[in-house]
């Protein structure tokens, strides 16, 4: 139990760093996350039990989560469309994508096929998961580390929270959105093909009975209603007490 505890806790790790690329960094509510995640793990599937190493078919399932991220930046930025909203219709579609990519079937296995898990059995099959998916964790992190506190990575941090100082530095607002969203889903794709060859398989719904998705769809509503009713406070505290009575709204000063 411990086990599987640390397994799965060490992936999502991965997920929860795209999330805080999108969330906290570029203030974009994104769930294409949740299509991302299933994505990663269906492509992983099929190219697993075509032969392709487990490697590569991760590297691909990652370059297909980046691809759906690139999708709803473009459909932000060049189609105009709501952050979330573009997110929302991204993941709509990314169900039929990964639905079609399954062969049309609810779930595939990769039962007796070698994964990043299991190409080298050299201790016990749990440790060697932990210690493969440790590693895996660390190198994403340093890599990411690395990225983040580039020039560019810099700048990408800023979009969310300066955009007037990323424009005064000759950045691109708009490349670095779509950047930063490539990466989320590409690392959510990634810890989506890493729970898959975990478990040996991948269900379309597996997104759905995931309390981290849970909390994930209802923090961006969440966040907005919050944030509604303090500017909502706030508006009274500055222009007086409003007075609803007799179908009638007013505004009543001190």
């Amino acid at each position: 139990m411990i086990y599987t505890i640390l397994i799965q806790g060490l992936i999502y790790s991965l997920l929860a760093l795209g999330c805080y690329i999108t969330f906290s960094l570029l203030k974009f509510p994104d769930l294409t996350v949740e299509g991302s995640f299933v994505l990663g793990g269906t492509v992983g599937a099929i190219l697993i039990n075509m032969g392709i190493n487990p490697f590569i078919a991760c590297l691909l399932a990652i370059f297909a989560g980046a691809l759906a991220g690139f999708i709803t930046g473009m459909l932000h930025v060049y189609g105009k469309i709501m952050d979330m909203l573009s997110s929302i219709i991204t993941t709509t579609a990314l169900y039929t994508v990964n639905m079609v990519i399954m062969g049309h079937r609810a779930n595939v296995s990769i039962a007796r096929k070698t994964t990043i898990f299991n190409i080298v059995n050299l201790v016990d099959i749990n440790i060697q998961k932990i210690i493969v998916t440790l590693v895996i964790v660390i190198i994403t992190y340093l890599i990411l580390h690395w990225f983040l506190n580039s020039k560019f990575g810099m700048l990408l941090r800023a979009t969310g929270t300066n955009n007037k100082f990323v424009t005064s530095m000759a950045g691109n607002i708009n490349l670095y959105k779509i950047v930063g969203l490539c990466i989320a889903n590409g690392l959510a794709s990634f810890a989506g093909c890493l729970i898959m060859q975990n478990q040996l398989f991948v269900d379309i719904g597996m997104t759905q009975r995931n309390c981290c998705f849970r909390i994930l769809n209802l923090y961006p509503w969440s966040y907005i209603c919050i944030k509604n009713a303090i500017n909502f406070t706030i508006n009274l505290d500055y222009f007086g007490r409003y007075n609803l009575s007799n179908n009638n709204c007013t505004c009543v000063t001190n």
